[in-house]
């Protein structure tokens, strides 16, 4: 179980759970954790604007990374503020079962 986060997350048998991109956006989200984080605001900060990047891109990472937060039973969750951005929220064993 994951639940938090190491400078380079691995499985079982020592294979990096993700991708350098999902990794930046989890460190960034993480290190702003229970805060809402623009849409733009990340865009720039993992992609740095200088490549034309769509926000579905974006959008395509964070599912990526949501889907291998549930893999890894993490009790990290990304939720989308919609017309703002995301947040990361960290649940209790408790509160987990959502």
């Amino acid at each position: 179980m994951m639940t938090a986060l190491s400078p380079s997350p691995t499985d079982d048998l020592g294979i990096n759970i993700f991708r350098r991109k999902e990794f930046q956006l989890l460190s960034f989200l993480y290190n702003n954790k229970n805060r809402i984080v623009a849409k733009h605001a990340l865009l720039e900060l993992i992609w740095n604007m200088d490549i034309c990047v769509s926000s579905n891109t974006l959008e395509v990472h964070l599912s990526s990374l949501r889907r291998r937060l549930a893999q890894a039973r993490s009790l990290l969750r990304i939720e989308t503020i919609r017309g703002v951005g995301y947040r990361l929220i960290e649940y209790t064993e408790a509160n987990s079962a959502k």
